[in-house]
């Protein structure tokens, strides 16, 4: 073995270093190898740690959320009753009350009233804990004595909307009893854009429906309301009961209904809201 080796030393020499240069590749190889799923796994832990961490959130938060939501109204029929109890002492007929599509906590409120009966109403409302906001006031009987107005706001329950009491409150509803208040929405009282062809004792029902389009179809006058279209002639439901297109022009239409008074006018315009003003600069 000893003469074999010396008679062929370079050759074993090399076959030595070829066995090492190999296992050194090997092995260097397989550490990079094992670097890089070490440095995957590394990733994947982390992002599986971070989506633990956002579902958790949202845990929390939707508990909260219905904590919340449990905290405000835990009995519909109670918060119901307390807000038809209301309407009844205050002789107001609620057109309409629905939830917030986006916010369950939020009812919306439509109302037909006088300046006076709605202050009336919403100081009772004031009396319960709740949080009243977007109030609009529209213009609807205009020519009647008080005028009556379209209104709609919206309220956010607190605990079932408990009655509240205090100092505050005692103020209110004796400022509320008071006489001779002015009204401030008295300017609504005029007819708008009266001209020779238009009623003098008409409805207004512009803040009650939604005149969208006003075009022409054949040379004939079309009007889209709340959607759908109607030409004149034509029956058009509401809250004043079975009505009939008597006219469309370019920027209002024309209503009527026959009552057992006569013949009662109706008109729609286009809902005009302010607009803001441009700063120059």
């Amino acid at each position: 073995m000893e003469t074999f080796i010396r008679e062929h030393q370079s050759f074993v020499m090399s076959a030595f270093f070829l066995a090492f240069s190999l296992g050194i590749l090997a092995y260097s190889l397989g550490y990079t190898d094992l670097q890089v799923r070490s440095a995957d796994l590394e990733i994947i832990t982390k992002h599986l740690g971070d989506k633990t961490t956002n579902l958790e959130k949202k845990t929390r938060d939707l508990q909260v959320s219905e904590e919340a939501e449990s905290v405000a109204i835990r009995s519909i029929p109670d918060f119901l009753e307390r807000i038809n109890s209301i309407a009844q002492s205050s002789n107001v007929i609620i057109r309409k009350l629905i939830p917030d599509d986006n916010d369950k906590l939020k009812y919306h409120i439509e109302i037909f009233v006088d300046y006076y009966t709605f202050l009336k109403f919403s100081s009772a409302l004031e009396t319960l804990n709740v949080n009243i906001h977007d109030l609009e006031v529209r213009p609807y009987k205009s020519t009647s004595t008080p005028p009556i107005h379209f209104i709609t706001f919206s309220l956010t329950p607190k605990n079932d909307a408990v009655p509240l009491t205090g100092e505050r409150l005692s103020k209110l509803r004796k400022l509320v009893a008071e006489r001779d208040k002015r009204n401030p929405f008295q300017r609504f009282a005029p007819y708008p854009d009266r001209g020779k062809n238009v009623p003098k004792f008409a409805i207004e029902l512009t803040w009650v429906h939604k005149l969208r389009l006003i075009s022409r179809v054949a040379g004939k006058p079309r009007a889209t309301i709340d959607g759908t279209e109607y030409g004149v002639g034509d029956p058009f439901k509401s809250v004043e009961g079975e009505l009939t297109i008597k006219s469309i022009s370019g920027a209002r239409v024309d209503l009527t209904r026959k009552t057992k008074n006569g013949v009662q006018d109706y008109f729609i315009k286009f809902q005009r809201r302010g607009k803001k003003k441009r700063r120059k600069k």
